[in-house]
């Protein structure tokens, strides 16, 4: 069970996108750095500063404390 972000989320996390497009535009290696983690590669046709930028907002919304699950 999660809940909706309020107004004030929503505006930090565009914020935070439109920041991480920008960094990402700028300094293409640090978007192929980021994406060389995990277990699958980005899909060819996909932009990498695009996926690079989303990742970082979902980190952001992942690691919000209503995010983190409570046993």
């Amino acid at each position: 069970a999660g809940r909706s972000a309020v107004a004030k989320e929503l505006q930090l996390l565009k914020e935070l996108l439109v920041n991480q497009r920008e960094h990402f535009k700028s300094a293409k290696a640090d978007a192929v750095q980021l994406l060389s983690h995990g277990e699958t590669g980005v899909a060819g046709h996909l932009d990498k500063v695009e996926v690079a930028a989303y990742t970082i907002v979902s980190q952001a919304i992942l690691n919000l404390d209503a995010s983190i699950w409570k046993r």
